[in-house]
């Protein structure tokens, strides 16, 4: 069922929906195109999930523009020269024609999940068959040698099957790498998603009073995002206890289904969170620590060193700065007060989180991506998402608190949700 045999689409959706112009995808595929020239490789196929809270998309919403149903997957080829194809979804989204084509201009040959034999049979026809095939899926940035992290292993043993001639070999890595700088276009996108996280802070503090529940300042959270056009995705890792109770598990946040919970807020509590706004697929990553009812010496004298740590980032995130001198400077106020983390650095935001480069755990922890590290050097107009996990061991095992943004590298860096430098004491 090709798109060529069905009624022309409506384009009207596309004045609603952010999206980039055509002339931002003839640029990535020269990238892309270029590279895999260089790689000899002939043909890409893409695989786009729904896992990591849909961000598993971002390679093909990248290339493509566009972005499966959560029910279905999808899969994609893009091949060195000529159109790609889409197969996305089920059935039921292509009458009186495929979806897609109402929201995107970007790829036009959209066609029905149906297995891999669909996918070989045109990569045959398109003379492909004894070819370099590349693979492209997700990575997650923050595991171990970064290993491809959605690719079905029907779908690799089906391939090999199919296409016994063919040259199978992984090629994330290479959309991965032309993805880390941002576009003028990917810029304003993230600079719009950054201000509805802004805003979303409010709505935090505007909404955590005593006797008001968890789940409604979650869902007061997600309506701003909504309502301010952003994409409806709930990363929000919202966790919230009385501090002078033996309330576990308030160093980081709980995402979903760990939380929200009914549970109402108390005169003594505090409220942390990590989220994601996302406005056209672009996250901008925010953690942030409110007090309700009261105020908490040792929470604002924790609050006062991670702020300390985000002022200290600020001064390195400039292009040619390498990553051990940054994360140096955000550490040094952390451990000169003898305190201890969760996570203190940040990765690499975008399309998808974490992205390359992340640097978050201590030094003895094993999930670090990639070799050399700390000698990475920042580059312009890429995205970093900021964590700041942090408490006392000598107060409490089981209470910290939470701050970051999402900074823009360059000169100078950006900070594209501002979050507030004060602690909110909601009454």
């Amino acid at each position: 069922m090709q798109t060529s045999q069905m009624k022309i689409p409506s384009k009207e959706q596309m004045k609603y929906t952010p999206h980039l112009p055509i002339e931002e995808r003839d640029a990535r595929w020269s990238k892309i195109r270029k590279i895999m020239e260089h790689e000899g490789i002939d043909c890409l196929v893409i695989w786009a999930s729904d896992r990591c809270y849909g961000t598993a998309s971002a390679n093909m919403r990248y290339l493509l523009g566009v972005v499966p149903e959560s029910m279905s997957g999808g899969i994609g080829i893009l091949p060195i020269d000529g159109d790609p194809v889409a197969w996305l979804d089920y059935p039921n989204y292509y009458k009186p024609y495929p979806a897609h084509l109402s929201y995107q201009d970007w790829t036009n040959d959209i066609r029905p999940v149906a297995g891999m034999k669909p996918i070989v049979k045109e990569m045959e026809k398109r003379g492909y068959k004894e070819s370099k095939i590349g693979l492209v899926s997700h990575y997650m940035a923050s595991m171990i040698d970064q290993m491809p992290y959605i690719v079905p292993h029907y779908d690799v043993e089906a391939l090999k099957e199919f296409m016994p001639k063919a040259k199978i070999e992984e090629a994330t890595k290479l959309v991965d790498d032309i993805r880390m700088i941002k576009s003028p276009g990917e810029v304003k996108l993230l600079e719009r998603s950054g201000q509805i996280a802004s805003k979303m802070v409010s709505a935090l503090v505007e909404t955590a009073r005593p006797g008001v529940r968890e789940n409604e300042v979650f869902a007061k959270m997600a309506y701003t995002m909504l309502a301010e056009g952003g994409e409806g995705y709930l990363f929000n890792q919202l966790a919230s206890g009385t501090i002078d109770q033996d309330w576990h598990h308030l160093l980081h946040g709980k995402g979903l289904p760990l939380g929200p919970t009914t549970r109402p807020l108390g005169n003594r509590d505090i409220v942390i969170t990590e989220f994601h706004s996302n406005y056209g697929g672009y996250l901008v990553g925010v953690e942030f620590t409110a007090l309700v009812g009261s105020y908490n010496e040792k929470v604002a004298y924790l609050h006062s060193i991670a702020v300390e740590s985000l002022k200290k980032l600020m001064g390195k995130m400039t292009p040619n700065t390498t990553l051990r001198e940054v994360i140096k400077a955000m550490r040094a106020p952390v451990l000169e007060a003898g305190l201890s983390y969760i996570e203190l650095g940040f990765h690499g935001h975008g399309l998808s989180s974490p992205e390359f480069p992340t640097y978050v755990y201590s030094d003895d922890w094993p999930y670090e991506a990639g070799e050399g590290i700390n000698d990475y050097r920042l580059k312009e107009n890429t995205a970093f998402g900021i964590n700041i996990d942090i408490h006392d061991t000598k107060w409490r095992d089981d209470v910290g608190i939470m701050f970051g943004d999402t900074v823009l590298v360059g000169n100078p860096p950006k900070l594209l949700a501002n979050v507030p430098l004060n602690l909110p004491v909601c009454k």
